[in-house]
């Protein structure tokens, strides 16, 4: 297969390789050492937090970032300014709300992060949109990643640290990289404009991105709710470590989503296959490697963290096959996102969700974290699959030999 791609598309290719490449190792980096630093009590406290800041963080976005998106490359940035109207006044809702249901006085004074994050998800959106994904990454590494990092080293080395004090060096982070943020976006927000179509586009992408978040995520939920708060500083580990395999498909992602919108628009379609196509089998050689590292290697990882540690090896095995059978099928939900096929993509994540809810129920309590990458390893298998034979019959292309 002979594909010419145009110097633009690689070189943005470039550019989302070293910084996502950058992000992946700071953040790996900053969980890695708050995990070495701090007692896995406290660590596990903070990330069943943070678990429920994203989840909160990404349903307030309302799926408005691929949104932001689609609708910037086809319509302009009409709908810029509604967006982060919508999320800020969400976010102060769901505040109250909280303030009212829930008793852990730490994730009520966590929530204002909500609105951060999620900001950041639309600036990232609207940047992808406009091909400047490189301003993204330079204010997400030097302006709220480098800054967490260098603040958890400060909080571990001169203070008595506490899950407290590692949100507090969150909200710290992200307000700065929110304003930076803004200021070189600031043009992109003069006009206020909504109607039914950037909703009805908006909706179906929020379940969408909610559903495979909350799926990503629930596993920390119910670990932390039926096990313990170390063991959810077990998995998140685990999980992190997992996810060096699917670095690469991330990168590609963040610059082949735009192009997808792009090709379709100009109705490109067998360039979109073969695009498809070369990319995945090589980030799925790739990512083989790296699976056969983390599985040999396992043990000498794990002991890097402590003896705590290490009673998740075969965990690690099944959240790293999980990733890279991922990787195998390659871009499936950004294709079905990206040309407009939301409600197939919405009806696959919601099933792959579920089957991991049922299964967690079933293994968690005779299994323990085991049982939950099991069920992690079978939902993200059953999504992957059926996202491809769809992805398969529409663009009518095989990416293997014989699938």
């Amino acid at each position: 297969m002979n594909i010419k791609f145009d110097n633009s598309f690689k070189n943005k290719l470039l550019e989302s390789f070293f910084g996502q490449m950058m992000i992946s190792i700071l953040s790996m980096l900053i969980t890695f050492s708050m995990a070495k630093l701090f007692s896995i009590e406290i660590f596990g406290e903070y990330i069943y937090i943070l678990t429920w800041v994203m989840i909160f963080s990404m349903f307030i976005q309302l799926g408005m970032d691929n949104s932001l998106i689609y609708f910037n490359i086809n319509k302009g940035k009409r709908y810029n300014k509604v967006s982060f109207i919508i999320i800020f006044l969400l976010t102060i809702i769901l505040f109250f709300v909280s303030f009212i249901l829930f008793k852990s006085t730490l994730l009520t004074f966590s929530l204002p992060l909500v609105f951060l994050v999620a900001a950041q998800e639309l600036f990232f959106g609207l940047l992808k949109a406009e091909g400047r994904i490189k301003i993204f990454f330079k204010i997400k590494i030097f302006s709220n990643l480098l800054i967490q990092f260098i603040l958890v080293i400060i909080v571990a080395n001169f203070s008595s640290p506490d899950s407290k004090s590692l949100i507090i060096i969150l909200y710290i982070s992200n307000a700065i990289a929110f304003l930076i943020y803004y200021a070189v976006t600031y043009k992109n927000f003069t006009i206020f404009y909504i109607d039914k179509k950037f909703i009805a586009y908006s909706i179906p992408t929020m379940m969408i991105a909610f559903v495979a978040i909350f799926m990503n995520r629930i596993d920390l939920i119910m670990i932390g709710y039926y096990l313990t708060k170390d063991k959810v500083g077990l998995y998140q580990v685990l999980s992190q470590i997992s996810t060096i395999i699917v670095i690469l498909l991330s990168i590609f992602n963040t610059v082949f989503a735009p192009k997808i919108a792009i090709l379709y628009k100009e109705n490109k379609i067998t360039e979109i296959s073969d695009i498809y196509i070369k990319y995945t089998r090589l980030l799925f050689l790739v990512s083989l490697l790296l699976f056969t590292i983390i599985v040999i290697m396992r043990i000498d990882i794990l002991n890097y963290f402590g003896k705590d540690y290490l009673k998740g090896e075969y965990t690690l095995i099944l959240l790293s096959l999980s990733q890279l059978i991922v990787v195998f099928f390659g871009s499936v939900g950004y294709m079905l996102t990206m040309i407009g096929k939301v409600n197939i993509q919405l009806t696959r994540v919601v099933m792959a969700s579920a089957i991991n809810i049922v299964l967690n129920f079933i293994l968690i309590n005779d299994y323990g974290i085991l049982g939950v990458a099991i069920s992690t390893l079978v939902a993200l298998s059953i999504s992957s699959l059926s996202g491809y034979l769809f992805v398969s019959n529409i663009f009518n292309i095989k990416l293997y030999k014989y699938i």
